[in-house]
């Protein structure tokens, strides 16, 4: 499922990218 995740992350825009790591880095409640 990672790899999967990784593939939609190369097909989005750098700035897009950014803001997904950045919401992926969040710790979980």
């Amino acid at each position: 499922k990672v790899v999967e995740g990784m593939d939609v992350v190369e097909e989005l825009t750098q700035q897009d990218t950014i803001r997904t790591v950045r919401i992926l880095r969040k710790p979980k409640p």
